[in-house]
């Protein structure tokens, strides 16, 4: 099975006398990744204007061997949704609170926004160029916010072309009350294709990159469509994003094996799994871990053979 190395965290279960259960692959760092770019937020304010309740982000990325350039378009609004800004009595951010925070949402982004390698390792960006919005001298009301938007180009270099790359966004206030989405593109350079998801606070994306096969164009047959799908199938087993779930069913003579690949951010929506670091399960904490998954396996996976119930043995969490 073709995954990449830390990131994550894999499990497998398996029962010999007729049922087997999955492997998990699970790891805090594996699966998460992301990208921004415009958004729009809002919560109700204390003067009773309200604003909008999520952050919507539209990020583009273009991968090439040697760098990734992520391009994040946001909305005025998340300056005053994430970075503290204060509105003064007539509900108008001035001029010098905007370009106040123009600037520390540099940081904020840097902060929020992660790209990890093929061993989970976070890529260091830097902040290459901001296209600011027009601020006037009389500052922007606070329902005017979404009327305005920036963009923020984030680059970050390769030591080499990456099979790998998992994006995450953080993007949220300390107290998880204004949250958001954001909308990530990802193109490799040198093809025709751009790969499309949408992300919450949380969520990551796992996206393979082929720098050796041929390039296939829009204009490409139905034929050569199915042939090229077929070798990136043959070549990963089918798994296309390490965002998503997959499972897979070997049925033998004398068992039934069931392969369970999850990314770790997915298995925290339904399992209380403590860890220190939020993107990886340390050795140390592993042990818990699998007795936690091990259970979870155990009542979730039923398996009837020829209608009789075959309680699973798992054989394997890695």
């Amino acid at each position: 099975m073709l995954i990449p190395p830390r990131p994550s965290v894999s499990f497998a279960a398996c029962s010999r006398a007729t049922a087997c259960i999955p492997v998990v692959r699970l790891s805090a760092a594996l699966l998460l990744f992301a990208m921004l770019s415009a958004t729009g937020f809002a919560a109700e304010r204390d003067n009773g204007k309200a604003q909008h309740p999520i952050s919507i982000m539209e990020t583009r990325v273009y991968v090439t061997p040697n760098h990734a350039v992520m391009q994040i378009s946001l909305f005025a609004e998340d300056l005053l949704l994430f970075d503290g800004l204060e509105p003064n009595e007539q509900d108008v951010l001035p001029a010098t609170e905007l370009r106040r925070g123009i600037q520390l949402h540099r940081d904020f982004l840097l902060e929020k926004i992660s790209l990890r390698d093929v061993n989970g390792d976070r890529i260091p960006g830097n902040i290459t160029n901001i296209a600011p919005f027009e601020i006037p001298e009389e500052g922007i009301a606070s329902s005017e916010l979404m009327s305005h938007s920036a963009e923020y180009t984030i680059e970050f270099p390769f030591t080499m072309p990456p099979e790998f790359l998992t994006f995450q966004q953080d993007v949220s206030d300390p107290n998880f009350i204004f949250r958001s989405e954001m909308k990530l593109a990802i193109h490799q350079a040198g093809t025709d294709i751009t790969y499309t998801t949408t992300l919450k606070p949380g969520d990551s994306e796992t996206h393979r990159f082929d720098w050796n096969a041929e390039p296939l164009s829009e204009d490409a047959t139905d034929d050569e469509w199915r042939q090229w799908l077929q070798q990136r199938r043959e070549q990963t087993l089918g798994i296309e994003s390490y965002g998503s779930v997959y499972s897979f069913i070997y049925v033998e003579p004398a068992e039934l094996r069931h392969e369970l690949l999850i990314p770790l951010a997915t298995l925290k929506t339904f399992l209380p799994l403590q860890h220190a670091a939020p993107d990886f399960v340390e050795v140390a904490e592993q042990e818990a871990v699998r007795d936690l998954i091990r259970e979870w396996l155990q009542n979730q996976n039923p398996v009837t053979l020829n209608g009789t119930t075959v309680a699973p043995v798992v054989s394997r969490i890695d």
